[in-house]
């Protein structure tokens, strides 16, 4: 991994043909917490080699809205995950859509809590996470 450092004209030219991981040091939300530490343990546990931005830090801003920009996510989205080679991205709202449709499994009578969890758990666990960013590891 290597963090982010000064930003040039383009902002995300410098991390062309990279995976870029935009995160928040000081997320507030449970949900954005819960996500990058989902998110985090799967760049882990693949061995990714990707570039960490903390879209907190001042100089990374620019990169910040950009990244934004370029995935169509509204302003304060986190975590998002960014193919620069393939411009496949994941982010934010994307993760927590299968939260929120196992939440909605939980509250239905007829299917058992057990499967709802299961979904939960496996929501960026896809096997297209894997084979899209296969080419980022170590």
């Amino acid at each position: 991994m290597r963090v982010a450092g000064t930003m040039a004209e383009d902002p995300l030219a410098q991390y062309a043909d990279q995976l870029v991981y935009l995160c928040s040091a000081q997320a507030s939300s449970q949900l954005i917490i819960v996500a990058q530490r989902k998110v985090e343990t799967q760049i882990d546990a693949l061995k990714l080699e990707h570039v960490k931005i903390d879209g907190m830090v001042e100089e990374n801003k620019p990169a910040r809205a950009a990244i934004w920009k370029k995935v169509d996510a509204k302003p304060g989205t986190y975590p998002i995950v960014l193919n620069m080679k393939t411009g496949d991205f994941w982010h934010g709202d994307d993760l927590q859509a299968p939260q929120r449709h196992a939440r909605a499994l939980l509250l239905a009578p007829t299917i058992a809590p057990l499967t709802a969890f299961a979904f939960l758990q496996n929501a960026i666990d896809a096997d297209e996470f894997q084979a899209k960013l296969s080419a980022f590891i170590k």
